[in-house]
């Protein structure tokens, strides 16, 4: 049981909810539900009760979630004092270029890095995929947050030049974004591509440079010609779109602090795959990147 999963069992206490914990913390109510489950039967206690009014701690739970907060409290005083010493180490500037998406949580995650590292200014570019690798081949200290899409075949769509190195840290699956109290999230526990050709879709589009992200992905599944009901290039607008029922969007599983209550996510029955990572030249030695880069990677390890 590590400190990680023990600020999960906290938060089970603090919204008294498997289902509100798993979306603080960006995890599956399934993947919460086990870590209690583990943390149970690791203690041979039973922590907390479950009801029709929530999820609430045992009187022995209680005296248990004591000793969490402190062992965690503790464990964030060691990291705070660590920090103190090794921030001050890091000066400078790193440019960052990625692509704007609902799934996107490159806001947050910059912002977390800003907090913990406040001395290194960040320039933040957002662009169409295939510019974030142009862009990252015509400068050498930047680094890129880019979305790869590999084929039915397995291979990627794409081209990655031999001396750039793109570092994968998860692989998410597609999946339609609707009203959840819409005709399809009502009808459909998955998708398949011919049924998404009756659907009202929503093309979201922020680059006029080419296909948008979207339809490349239909594309891929062999809808040459996507009919989209509507068409944005405004995040907003996307989301009050899906919000109110007017349309689908196909995009990649998102992170679900981004969406709101009413939206539901149906998986596609589809083997294109999506991965998410970083890009940046194979000779970077840049220490702001390499420190952005591994910042990427132990935020995914923990979020998913």
């Amino acid at each position: 049981m590590d400190i990680d999963n023990l600020k999960i069992i906290l938060k089970v206490a603090e919204f008294s909810s498997i289902n509100k914990a798993s979306l603080s913390v960006y995890k599956t109510q399934s993947q919460v539900s086990r870590i209690v489950r583990d943390f149970e039967s690791l203690l041979d206690e039973e922590v907390f009760e479950r009801s029709t009014r929530g999820v609430h701690p045992t009187e022995e739970g209680k005296e248990i979630l004591t000793y969490c907060e402190k062992i965690v409290s503790l464990y964030d005083e060691m990291c705070a004092l660590h920090k103190e010493k090794s921030i001050t180490d890091y000066h400078g500037a790193i440019d960052i270029y990625t692509t704007i998406n609902i799934h996107s949580t490159m806001s947050e995650i910059i912002a977390t890095f800003s907090n913990t590292y406040p001395n290194i200014a960040i320039n933040y570019k957002t662009m169409a995929q295939e510019d974030v690798i142009t862009s990252v081949q015509e400068n050498p200290h930047a680094i890129g947050a880019f979305p790869q899409i590999y084929t039915e075949s397995g291979a990627p769509y794409y081209d990655i030049p031999d001396y750039l190195t793109f570092t994968e840290y998860l692989h998410t699956p597609i999946v339609a974004q609707c009203n959840e109290k819409s005709k399809v999230a009502q009808k459909y526990k998955s998708l398949s591509a011919k049924t998404l050709t009756t659907l009202p879709l929503i093309d979201f589009n922020p680059y006029r440079t080419g296909a948008s992200f979207t339809a490349t992905l239909l594309q891929l599944m062999g809808i040459d010609s996507p009919i989209f009901q509507y068409s944005t290039d405004d995040l907003r607008v996307l989301q009050t779109l899906i919000s109110k029922g007017s349309g689908i969007y196909i995009g990649i599983s998102p992170s679900l602090k981004l969406l709101g209550d009413n939206i539901a996510l149906i998986p596609i029955r589809n083997k294109i795959k999506v991965s998410f990572g970083s890009l940046v030249q194979k000779d970077n030695k840049n220490d702001l990147v390499a420190l952005f880069q591994r910042f990427l990677a132990d935020w995914y390890t923990k979020i998913y």
